[in-house]
């Protein structure tokens, strides 16, 4: 494994994707370990989509909200002569 500037270059093929830990220790009695879970393989989607349905319906109730305001205001303002 060469070393440059501090950093520890390792090549691994991951024959399957799926979920790993790395886990990497430093000093002879393992006085400092750091541990990183990392995925090969998979696509991250960035929110569950229960979020993106309850934006769709929060934003949905607005609009029939200002839509029944906006018909109210129009028949106050006719008068009966």
């Amino acid at each position: 494994m060469p070393a440059h500037n501090g950093s520890v270059y390792i090549e691994h093929t991951f024959e399957q994707p799926g979920k790993f830990v790395g886990l990497v220790t430093v000093g002879d009695k393992q006085e400092l370990v750091s541990r990183f879970p990392f995925s090969v393989g998979e696509t991250k989607i960035p929110l569950p989509p229960t979020y993106f349905m309850i934006a769709f319906a929060g934003t949905a109730v607005v609009g029939v909200i200002l839509f029944v305001l906006r018909g109210r205001r129009k028949s106050s303002d006719v008068t009966v002569s």
